[in-house]
């Protein structure tokens, strides 16, 4: 990677008469690989210019003020500790992500700890990444030396299997719980003939999978599967294969829920193919939204969401917001965060005049982009890093490099609970926080599309939908339900949802809709009870 363009800024201020420790954290904000230390020096490497995030960007603004809060917490002040930070931009590439991995490692593996001095401020432990995909090779290499890492929206089932990834966790759910929720939403609406797209990445293939068979066993059908490439860079296979899914979707008229697991990028594309293939605007679906999609704002416009039909999003749980967005509000113009850093310097002179009501307006894309569970997640990672820097260092001296080393931040970091807001929150055994989902269905607000509107709640402790307010008069179904009198009768190879009804031969009878054999067989001194339901 070459290292094309340089810049400093003041991260979290640090007094030589403190112990400081650094938190690498793996954000997605552009095509580039931006380092922010806690020794007040910023390093940025422009790869190349691609597509800007401003929910990234929020993001990493929202690492960055979590940490700026843990810093003021009695826990951290009492014991003269401060927390810096230091975030890469993984540019979604699992490679970029890797080289970043490098950069943080390097103290550790030599494993010469007699010169930690020279990697000051040291790693605490890893915040990150934010696809499965990225977690999964980034896990691997801080295997090696046990370097506690923390996900904000990793979900892939392997990520809990502790033999495989003894120093990861996340503060989200395992996407099994998601499936299950998904699952049971299809239940409550007997949506059983519905279609699935997702993408061929650890996180797509996984929540696939689990999909699948929690669908089975609940008796829904999966009439096609559509798999996108991971990668949205590779723009002749993508095309490809969102033509493949709007002429699947075209074929299978029936099919009027679809869900999906799919990138913010795969989805917009798919909206974009089915609207221009379909100018009568009559052709309208539920799209169950993964968590994958579910908050992003960009994949629709409001014109658009008119016509695809009703998005019902899956998000993490979250909490109140408003401190981060006084946080955002104070980054007036010209201020010391943002003339330190290239990337939020860059997002307002694209998008201002420099007037203060520019200005005002661009802080408010920035604030419209705060994704609520999201940010909780981060600050749950910071915060949980945090109180077990400050367990170690409550026995210890911290203020001498090398006083904790990752290997002993993992346990105490595992094994103890921390608290947010009131609530005590611990990892389980499988270092994932027991916490449910949202379920909102998108709407629009004046100009705006807005994804949280929440009209259930997904309880994983007993696996339970809250009373639901998504009320839809929307049918997904292979079949109609046969009458009474009638049973199912599915051709070979052929899906169960699928089948034709036949009336029940002479002296049987079904005294159901869903029999998939005929009933009892009658006495001829019993067969005038039941004439009326034969012929029913």
């Amino acid at each position: 990677m070459d290292w094309l363009k340089q810049g400093d800024t003041s991260g979290t201020a640090r007094s030589e008469s403190l112990a400081s420790f650094s938190l690498p954290s793996l954000v997605q904000v552009y095509n580039s690989v931006f380092l922010v230390s806690s020794d007040s020096s910023f390093v940025f490497t422009i790869v190349e210019f691609g597509v800007f995030s401003i929910a990234g960007l929020v993001q990493s603004l929202a690492m960055i003020h979590a940490v700026e809060m843990a810093n003021t917490s009695p826990f951290l002040t009492r014991l003269g500790i401060t927390l810096g930070y230091k975030i890469h931009d993984t540019c979604s590439d699992v490679t970029t992500a890797l080289r970043a991995v490098e950069d943080f490692r390097q103290c550790y593996s030599t494993m010469d700890l007699s010169n930690m001095s020279s990697c000051f401020p040291p790693s605490a432990a890893v915040i990150g990444a934010y696809y499965s995909e990225m977690s999964i090779a980034v896990a691997r290499e801080l295997n090696l030396e046990l370097i506690p890492q923390v996900s904000y929206a990793s979900t892939a089932d392997i990520l809990s299997d502790k033999s495989r990834f003894p120093a990861f966790s996340r503060t989200v759910p395992n996407d099994m719980h998601q499936t299950h929720a998904m699952v049971k939403l299809l239940q409550e609406n007997k949506w059983t003939w519905v279609g699935v797209i997702t993408t061929d990445g650890d996180y797509g293939r996984s929540a696939l999978d689990s999909f699948l068979s929690q669908a089975f066993q609940a008796g829904i059908c999966v009439a096609f599967k559509e798999i996108f490439p991971d990668s949205v860079t590779s723009t002749q296979r993508l095309n490809s294969a969102v033509s493949r899914a709007v002429q699947t979707l075209q074929t299978n008229s029936k099919v009027r829920v679809v869900v999906s697991f799919a990138k913010p990028e795969h989805m917009s594309r798919l909206f974009k193919g089915l609207l221009d293939n379909n100018q009568s605007g009559n052709d309208q679906r539920v799209w169950v939204a993964s968590d994958n999609w579910s908050t992003s704002q960009s994949v629709v416009t409001q014109e658009q969401l008119n016509r695809i039909g009703w998005v019902v999003g899956f998000s993490f749980e979250s909490s109140d917001v408003t401190p981060l967005k006084e946080f955002l509000l104070n980054l007036e113009l010209n201020s010391e965060i943002q003339k330190n850093n290239d990337f939020l310097k860059e997002f307002y002179s694209s998008s201002t005049n420099n007037s203060k009501e520019e200005v005002s307006m661009t802080t408010e894309k920035l604030i419209n982009n705060i994704d609520a569970g999201k940010v909780f997640s981060i600050q749950m990672a910071v915060n949980a890093i945090a109180q077990a820097v400050a367990k170690l260092c409550s026995n210890r001296n911290c203020t001498t490099a090398g006083a904790i080393q990752p290997w002993e931040l993992l346990p105490e970091l595992r094994n103890s609970s921390y608290e947010m807001n009131g609530t005590v929150y611990t990892f389980n055994e499988n270092g994932d926080v027991d916490l449910g989902y949202h379920i909102s269905l998108w709407r629009t607000t004046g100009q705006r599309v807005q994804t949280l509107n929440v009209v259930s709640v997904y309880h994983q402790q007993n696996s339970s939908l809250t009373a639901t307010n998504l009320k839809l008069n929307v049918t997904s179904k292979c079949s109609a339900s046969c009458r009474a009198g009638q049973f199912k009768k599915s051709a070979e190879g052929q899906h169960t949802c699928c089948y034709e009804c036949s009336n029940c031969p002479e002296n049987q009878f079904s005294n159901g809709t869903g029999e998939s054999t005929p009933g009892k067989h009658l006495e001829h001194s019993h067969l005038s009870n039941y004439t009326t339901q034969v012929l029913n």
